[in-house]
């Protein structure tokens, strides 16, 4: 991924960190931050640089579910795809153009439920992550995705197996507790459902995908891997 620069002054940068409530930041490759709180997001994303090192994405028309503040939403703009990021809070809507802004990017940005994805026509691409185990119904999700996108870069969390002992219309896993509306690092809803690995990979053929993992990563909460599907 080439060098991503901050694009505003020191005083508009300084306007744009102090007026919003924000809860991560990223440094540019000068070391200037944009954003705040306590969390850090590199803008060498492990995600975009594995789907980078797949695919070339300049000039695809790319739409990423549940934006945030925007911190994935800057480096795919600055690979060159045509994106159209949303997410169900305002306040990430807003901190998601303020980010874009301050790095010189203009996507197409709205206020929009995951739910209805499928309203929002058809893209080339749809990079979809954090989302997907935030969902109480994953299943029904990935299947209205179908005639939204040919290709999706998927990135999950996936259940501990000692865990799994839920089912979801016949898809092995188990629920986790949600922080709902109020918790902008959570889901939406009371409680999601997390896959099991290897039904997450049925889903896959039983949506008419073919995938390849991309990443694949162990971390305290759960699995979590990375995969490009496509359609056979």
């Amino acid at each position: 991924m080439a060098s991503i620069h901050i694009n505003v002054t020191d005083q508009e940068l300084a306007d744009l960190n102090g007026a919003l409530d924000w809860k991560l930041y990223q440094r540019d490759h000068a070391g200037r931050v944009v954003g705040g709180g306590e969390r850090e997001f590199s803008l060498r994303d492990n995600r975009v640089e594995a789907m980078l090192a797949r695919l070339r994405v300049a000039g695809l028309r790319v739409l990423e579910p549940a934006c945030f503040e925007g911190h994935l939403t800057v480096a795919l703009c600055a690979a060159g795809a045509r994106v159209t990021a949303f997410d169900a809070r305002p306040a990430s809507v807003v901190k998601a153009f303020a980010r874009c802004l301050a790095f010189g990017h203009y996507p197409k940005l709205l206020l929009h439920d995951a739910r209805r994805i499928a309203e929002l026509g058809e893209f080339d691409l749809v990079f979809h992550s954090g989302l997907f185990y935030h969902l109480a119904d994953p299943i029904e999700h990935l299947r209205s995705l179908i005639g939204v996108a040919p290709l999706i870069v998927l990135d999950t969390h996936t259940a501990f197996p000692a865990l799994a002992r839920d089912t979801l219309a016949g898809y092995e896993g188990h629920w986790h507790d949600e922080g709902g509306w109020a918790e902008p690092l959570s889901g939406i809803e009371e409680r999601s459902f997390w896959l099991k690995k290897d039904s997450l990979f049925r889903l896959f053929t039983d949506c008419g995908f073919a995938h390849e993992t991309l990443l694949d990563d162990e971390y305290p909460d759960g699995p979590r891997s990375c995969h490009l599907l496509f359609r056979t």
